[in-house]
């Protein structure tokens, strides 16, 4: 319950990764790109549910992580 979300938002902060965390996206592909020089990185495509908007990303590692938080809709 409470205190459980008070500990992972005490943790963000501590960590310095809240202003790292997007709410309300929903991740709609992700993508792996191998360079020629044989270096990888990965295209991460967002839906910010609120304003309907799409953004890419790209990133060095992707952690897909899911658990007791998530919604289905």
């Amino acid at each position: 319950g409470v205190q459980y979300l008070q500990y992972l938002e005490e943790y963000a902060k501590h960590f310095n990764l809240d202003k790292h965390i997007r709410l309300c996206c929903k991740v709609t592909s992700v993508d792996r790109i191998n360079a020629k020089d044989g270096t990888e990185s990965w295209t991460v495509t967002v839906l910010d549910e609120s304003s309907k908007k799409i953004s890419t990303h790209t990133f060095d590692a992707v952690a897909v992580c899911c658990g007791t938080h998530q919604q289905q809709k």
